[in-house]
């Protein structure tokens, strides 16, 4: 079997010339299949005498998988050609490129193979060649390829960019057959097609005339080579199907793809000489030169931005948050927040594992929705969720929805006009394309920005807390209680956990809290408290939630200061020292100058471990900092060092052979990273797991150090394996 495939702008006759050339090749005696692959569905229209042709994706629409069959679609049209419509979804909805892609899987899987033909030829339309358009031009599709074109510049950029398309695939193999020039009989036109020709190498085979004899054809549904078999136009027809099967027995050979650069189409429009890119000499854009460049110094995306976007909004209770994308999103997104959960459980036996795919809705986008759109089933679950009782409701978008350009926003508008008591918010985070998890939170966080009420007046007795982001990923509640009851203790209520586990009241309510207070000192954080300074003027305090003894007084100190409890804070304070003294009393014989090693690669925010282990008077004889394309804030690399003692020494850009290298020269005792690392004989090892807010998780890391010093660095079966 031989594959052809004809590509034209749209309304240059390429669909009129491939129906003819489909009959006269059977004509020859020729097996045909001709498959019309344009949303219009009019390519097989003058074999079929205008029968109606049901398409590919109409049926695939209508038609359960099970239900189908191949008969459906192929129809035997004049001459015995068998014809197929790819056909497309209505216009401004979905993505007609995928609809081809699913025609060409529906009609191998459905068996189209199975039929023996001569020739196949594919009629594309040629305006865009995106990726579905553009599948006809692959190697397994199309063996040949002929381009329709007139003297007309657009017909020409077209007939170029198909060119490109072709490029881009297979880069110099010769597959090109060459120009089929249908005059619009226009001044200079021949010279046009003639300067095109020459300049990307490709002959000119055929020259279709102006005649009134297909304007009958088409009033009779007919093909001329059929209506009209001694015709100028049918001989023509006629010497083009000959050239096909000279080319499909290898009598002729077929050309490479030499693109015109937009410069020389720019001077073939402007009527100047072109020079041949023929052979070889095509030039490469910039994009296209910068295409092949690696990426430098560029964190991996962890997930996507999607996922992002659902663990904000989905904190917010008794609202719903909708994926509008594949049910693929939704698993991996479920997959990944129950990770997480089970993984906190079995570190600190505590959490809740309830499992976040409980709470997932999803439209489940799948072919059919690619190809047609996913609006209706998006209105639908909308509803549903309506009726169900919630007022929120947040519909996030995904990389399907965003490519195929879902109209999400006039939903909304329909939506809101018809309950006008529910808020919908859209979250454009579309996957990958928008960004990675950090990026979609951020997107989530300004839409729920605005539902905040500026009218609202603060209260000095109520505080926000912003940023719990940790809480979400390790599903941990202790850290809430332990700030909460020094909150308590300072007569101070919180108004807002934004965004964790909050009401919807709660957030429309947020300029209560008179003062904001940031959970974590990161970038993500930051990025949060600058949303919220600029739209709503939210006030922060300066200090993050503390960690260890000295940042937890350092923070009730100043926050007491400014809240105007001066008193409450100082009680609070020597009540913790206290406690933490007495905490760490017990360990102290067992960490007391024992020689540590700190690998820190990712969190970078370590003053509080430090302080530990000076507490527990532990000798620090080397803290490695990792690469610093993983700093965030932090922007002076002596800043850690210039708040701890001088003698703790400072290395950045610590790697494994550094690590290697300071263990075999000052055999420590214990080395502490925040990752794993490939065991080291002869050293204990444990990993850093940032502690709960204030003292008391910092008394259990002290502990669990003194257990790991106590224990035999072998245990006894391995002693005995030994000897």
């Amino acid at each position: 079997m031989f594959q052809i495939a004809v590509y034209g702008k749209g309304g240059i006759g390429k669909s009129t010339i491939s129906a003819n050339l489909s009959y006269a090749l059977a004509e020859k005696g020729k097996r045909v299949l001709h498959i019309g692959c344009d949303p219009k569905h009019d390519s097989t229209r003058l074999l079929l005498g205008g029968a109606n042709q049901t398409t590919v994706l109409d049926y695939m629409k209508e038609v359960p998988s099970p239900e189908r069959n191949l008969e459906d679609l192929v129809l035997d049209g004049s001459m015995g050609v068998k014809c197929v419509e790819a056909g497309g979804p209505e216009p401004g909805i979905g993505c007609a490129g995928r609809g081809i892609i699913s025609t060409f899987n529906t009609l191998e899987n459905l068996g189209i193979d199975r039929y023996q033909f001569d020739i196949k030829l594919y009629d594309v339309l040629g305006d865009v060649v995106c990726g579905g358009f553009a599948i006809p031009l692959r190697k397994e599709y199309a063996d040949a390829v002929y381009l329709v074109t007139s003297g007309e510049f657009m017909s020409i950029y077209a007939a170029n960019n198909i060119l490109k398309g072709m490029r881009n695939f297979d880069s110099v193999s010769p597959r090109v057959a060459g120009l089929i020039f249908n005059s619009r009989g226009r001044d200079e036109e021949e010279w046009m097609i003639e300067s095109f020709a020459r300049a990307v190498g490709l002959p000119i085979i055929v020259r279709m005339p102006r005649s009134d004899l297909f304007a009958k054809a088409e009033r009779n549904i007919q093909t001329v080579v059929e209506i009209f078999p001694n015709s100028e136009p049918t001989r023509v027809i006629k010497s083009l199907a000959d050239h096909v099967l000279l080319i499909s027995e290898g009598s002729l050979s077929l050309k490479s793809p030499h693109p015109l650069s937009d410069e020389q189409l720019n001077d073939l429009a402007a009527g100047r000489a072109l020079i041949s890119t023929h052979p070889g000499s095509y030039r490469m854009t910039k994009n296209a030169d910068q295409r092949n460049r690696p990426y430098v110094n560029r964190r991996p995306i962890h997930t996507c931005a999607t996922n992002g976007a659902y663990l904000c909004t989905s904190q917010i209770k008794n609202s719903a948050s909708i994926i509008h994308g594949p049910r693929s999103c939704a698993h991996i997104l479920a997959t990944y927040a129950d990770r997480y959960a089970l993984r906190s459980w079995k570190r600190r036996g505590r959490g809740r594992i309830e499992p976040v795919s409980s709470k997932i809705y999803c439209t489940e986008m799948d072919e059919r929705a690619s190809i047609f759109g996913g609006i209706d089933v998006l209105e639908k679950l909308v509803i549903e969720k309506i009726d169900e009782g919630h007022k929120i409701i947040f519909i996030i978008t995904t990389c399907v929805s965003g490519i195929i350009g879902d109209d999400v926003e006039s939903l909304v508008e329909r939506i809101e006009a018809s309950y006008p008591e529910v808020i919908v918010k859209i979250v454009e985070s579309d996957g990958n394309i928008t960004g990675e998890w950090d990026q979609g939170y951020l997107d989530a966080v300004k839409e729920i920005v605005e539902l905040i009420d500026p009218e609202i007046l603060p209260d000095k007795n109520y505080v926000n807390i912003v940023g719990e982001l940790e809480f979400i990923i390790q599903n941990n509640d202790k850290n809430f209680t332990e700030i909460q009851s020094m909150l308590d203790r300072l007569g101070v209520n919180i108004n807002c956990r934004f965004l964790y586990e909050c009401d919807i009241d709660s957030v429309i309510d947020f300029k209560r809290g008179s003062l904001n207070l940031l959970a974590k000192d990161d970038l993500l954080t930051h990025s949060i408290k600058n949303i919220l300074e600029k739209d709503v003027s939210a006030i922060f305090f300066d200090l993050p939630l503390p960690m260890g003894f000295q940042e937890t007084e350092k923070w009730i100190r100043e926050l007491a200061e400014h809240i105007e409890k001066v008193d409450a804070g100082r009680a609070l304070t020597e009540e913790l020292r206290i406690e933490y003294n007495k905490g760490i009393a017990d360990v102290k014989p067992w960490m007391k100058d024992r020689k540590i090693i700190i690998m820190d690669r990712f969190s970078y925010n370590i003053g509080w471990l430090l302080d530990l282990l000076q507490d527990l008077g532990s000798n620090i004889i080397k803290v490695g900092i990792g690469p610093r394309r993983f700093y965030e804030l932090q922007s002076d690399d002596d800043a850690i060092a210039s708040f701890h003692n001088e003698k703790i020494s400072f290395q950045y850009d610590y790697t494994m052979e550094d690590l290697k290298r300071d263990v075999a020269l000052t055999k420590p005792d214990l080395i502490l990273t925040d990752h794993r690392i490939p065991l080291i004989d002869d050293v204990r090892h444990d990993i850093i797991h940032r502690p709960s807010i204030g003292i008391r998780g910092s008394i259990d890391l002290a502990k669990r150090w003194a257990n790991i010093i106590r224990l035999p660095l072998k245990e006894g079966w391995k002693l005995e394996v030994n000897k």
